[in-house]
């Protein structure tokens, strides 16, 4: 693996990663919460093991960064959006 000093890679590789994450954990969470729910009644049957892995999946959310703080820090390098016809406008 190439090491690089570079502080413009570092941070796009920090952005990347922390979106990534963020986006990742908060998708299988939606996931499994559908899958939970279209088995109505049955969605914590234990035999479903949707409880087990909603409990393994939940701990993803928060360690190495809570996903609120990781979508944050995919935005800093941006120093600010501007709003044009109540529209965004990233130029990052």
């Amino acid at each position: 693996m190439k090491k690089t000093h570079d502080d413009e890679v570092i941070a796009d590789v920090h952005a990347l990663s922390a979106g990534l994450k963020a986006y990742i954990t908060s998708y299988t969470a939606r996931a499994l919460n559908t899958c939970r729910e279209s088995c109505g009644g049955h969605g914590y049957a234990a035999v479903n093991r949707f409880g087990g892995l909603r409990n393994d999946h939940d701990i993803f959310q928060t360690f190495e960064g809570d996903n609120t703080v990781l979508l944050q820090q995919v935005l800093s390098p941006c120093p600010a959006i501007p709003f044009c016809n109540d529209e965004p406008k990233l130029s990052c």
